[in-house]
């Protein structure tokens, strides 16, 4: 229900705050605090949310860096490195992308492999880690319109953050 997720997504965001585990303690409690009938529906949506709020990140930071040229006179190497960051920052989304859709989570356990790495807890699980993998490639392949309505969610998300900045100036004066 939304109650729920509202608790799960509540409750992670106070781990995050309250400890030094950042992010990935926010959506380890997400995933637990989730009541779903599948926990491998449950991690594959974690991750599929991650990549679209990062891809919500990069695309305006993007448009930042835009605005900042704009703005700003920069001397030509520091430029230089916020195209290099960003163009690094888009690569890195697209190849992450590219393997969700293929199965990013089977090509991470194909390096653990090759590497000779051999994990007890991979090795009992790899047929759940496998399933998860095909319900974060199938939302890639079938659910193209959520996809967008969620990256332009986020989107809108930082923009109220923006306004929330804005309006606070406002009040203490700042014009």
């Amino acid at each position: 229900s939304l109650f729920q997720l509202f608790v799960a997504r509540m409750s992670g965001h106070s781990v995050s705050q309250l400890t030094p585990t950042a992010q990935v303690g926010s959506e380890a409690t997400r995933i637990f605090m989730t009541r779903s009938s599948s926990r491998k529906v449950t991690i594959a949506s974690v991750i599929v949310d991650k990549t679209i709020e990062f891809l919500a990140v990069v695309a305006l930071t993007i448009v930042g860096v835009i605005l900042i040229f704009y703005q700003i006179p920069l001397p030509t190497k520091l430029k230089t490195i916020f195209v290099g960051g960003v163009a690094v920052a888009a690569l890195l989304l697209l190849f992450i992308i590219s393997k969700q859709k293929k199965g990013i989570l089977g090509w991470v356990l194909n390096i653990i492999s090759k590497l000779k790495i051999r994990l007890k807890i991979v090795e009992q699980n790899r047929e759940k880690i496998e399933e998860t993998d095909q319900h974060i490639s199938n939302f890639y392949q079938n659910h193209r319109g959520p996809f967008l309505v969620s990256f332009l969610l986020y989107c809108l998300l930082i923009l109220l953050w923006v306004t929330e900045v804005h309006l606070g100036l406002i009040f203490i004066g700042v014009t």
